[in-house]
């Protein structure tokens, strides 16, 4: 039976192997890039870019739960600029269109699309951030959706 109080092998000095404050450490990392994430939705991207930058350095060191949430942050990044690429073309398309009245149709698709990607997104980082804080690795990183 395992004393719930015992000093575990690897911790640190002082800390214990139940403690909340050391086992949520690991996951700092990704609620911090979560976090820069979100926070794009107010700086114009910035800091979404700053924790893209963030999930790639701190990838290599990390646990595995932590891992799959620097996994699953960079491709939520690569799938949506993908998504923002394609929205992008349609507008393009579609605004020199626009003159003979079948351009509207191409710039509603652009905008549902990238109105669709902004949810996406936040739903992904929410799910994301969740998982953080239960202390639990993120069950799909390589999923598309959420």
């Amino acid at each position: 039976m395992t004393d719930p109080n015992a000093f575990s092998p690897g911790a640190p000095y002082g800390r214990r192997a139940g403690d909340y404050r050391y086992r949520s450490q690991a996951l700092t990392g990704p609620v911090i890039v979560w976090a820069l994430y979100l926070g794009g939705f107010v700086t114009g991207g910035l800091t979404t870019f700053i924790g893209l930058i963030a999930a790639y350095a701190m990838k290599g060191g990390a646990t595995e739960a932590a891992w799959s949430h620097y996994i699953f942050a960079i491709r939520t990044i690569w799938v949506g600029l993908a998504w923002v690429v394609i929205g992008s073309l349609l507008f393009a398309v579609g605004l020199p269109l626009t003159l003979v009245l079948i351009g509207f149709v191409f710039l509603k698709a652009a905008v549902l699309i990238w109105g669709v990607l902004g949810l996406w997104f936040v739903a992904r980082s929410v799910m994301a951030i969740v998982y953080a804080i239960k202390d639990e690795p993120y069950p799909r990183p390589r999923s598309w959706l959420i």
